[in-house]
């Protein structure tokens, strides 16, 4: 028996809202879990993965500096500092996380910030080894103590060294250490000869400096997308999240949050411990892929069990203790920083964000 015209138009219709209602539902994110392994993150707040891979180039410099700033707070002559070794072993963690990376080996814009970094790490590392191999040297033999300038020296290093984790290295104030320098230090003391080599060298450092981060500011963008933040997508947000006054929460998503960490250093000191409250990572900056991890450990410790050893390196001041550089995937990161935890010979030392 043929259904009346008017119940075949209203079954029409009525199928017509159910289609416009899934498609919307669909466009807003509110349909059922996505299938398609597409990431989450917004857009505007994904980065290539390959920067993981550039991220170990740009923190080198920083860590070689970091040891630089521990190496002379403990009063050992900075002539006895192996500035060439840490220039070699720059280039050695470039070529190995190149090969470790396919992206990174077949994408120029990595290779040029690269070698950009590893040339002017090199060139002002390489000047600081034939100065203090020689001049800095013979001003050491004629001193029984660290002078005044010494010691500022070696307060100025650790404290660029904290500044350069989170901002550009040419936005460091430099010229007021030169004036701390000529202000805060006496003019006459005894050790004369050492105090008055490390005034000129100092002087001439931090002049450098100044002069060559005024005019970067001038020619740089003045507001650098390494201050802004990085996307995670987590699986749930932690109860007592005001222990990360650092990690802001965006929106709630299906099955997830999407929050932000400051870039650069967020990743490092707040996912370790997020990790041991049961959070898992499902995205950093739209990547589910290889994120660089770098652990400090004895040489002699039993291999690390999460993720993928690519190469290691000794701490050249640090005895018997090498950097291990891994890679593992986004989403098992969290498991791999409780993994890690659980050894307490392990340090980690940077995750390398994107």
């Amino acid at each position: 028996m043929t259904r009346p015209l008017r119940h075949r138009t209203a079954r029409a219709w009525a199928a017509k809202w159910v289609a416009v209602a899934v498609a919307t539902a669909a466009f807003t994110g509110l349909a059922a879990p996505r299938t398609d392994g597409a990431p989450r993150t917004p857009n505007d707040q994904r980065r290539a993965g390959v920067l993981t891979f550039y991220s170990v180039s740009e923190w080198m410099p920083v860590h070689s500096r970091t040891e630089l700033a521990t190496y002379l707070a403990a009063h050992k002559p900075p002539s006895a500092f192996p500035f060439f070794s840490h220039v070699a072993q720059f280039w050695q963690s470039y070529g190995e996380l190149s090969q470790a990376s396919p992206a990174a080996s077949t994408d120029l814009r990595y290779h040029l910030r690269a070698n950009g970094e590893g040339i002017a790490h090199g060139f002002e590392f390489t000047l600081k080894a034939c100065y203090e191999a020689t001049i800095g040297r013979l001003a050491e033999a004629t001193a029984d103590a660290p002078t005044p300038e010494d010691e500022l020296g070696a307060r100025v290093a650790q404290d660029y060294a904290r500044f350069i984790q989170q901002h550009r290295s040419h936005d460091y104030d430099h010229l007021a250490r030169l004036k701390e320098l000529w202000q805060a230090t006496p003019l006459w003391d005894d050790n004369a000869v050492r105090k008055w080599e490390r005034r000129f060298a100092l002087t001439t450092e931090y002049g450098a400096k100044a002069a060559w981060g005024w005019l970067l500011q001038r020619l740089d963008d003045p507001a650098p997308a390494a201050e802004g933040t990085t996307a995670l997508i987590l699986n749930a947000w932690p109860a007592d999240a005001e222990r990360w006054p650092a990690l802001k929460r965006m929106r709630t998503l299906e099955g997830g949050v999407l929050a932000t960490v400051p870039r650069r250093t967020g990743l490092t000191t707040q996912g370790p411990s997020l990790a041991q409250q049961g959070i898992q990572f499902e995205e950093v900056a739209g990547n589910r892929g290889d994120i660089v991890v770098s652990l400090r450990a004895p040489r002699d410790a039993n291999a690390v069990e999460a993720g993928r050893l690519v190469f290691a390196q000794p701490l050249l001041t640090l005895a018997d203790h090498e950097r291990r550089w891994v890679t593992v995937p986004v989403p098992q990161l969290a498991s791999a920083l409780r993994s890690w935890a659980a050894r307490p010979e392990l340090q980690v030392e940077h995750i390398y964000d994107f």
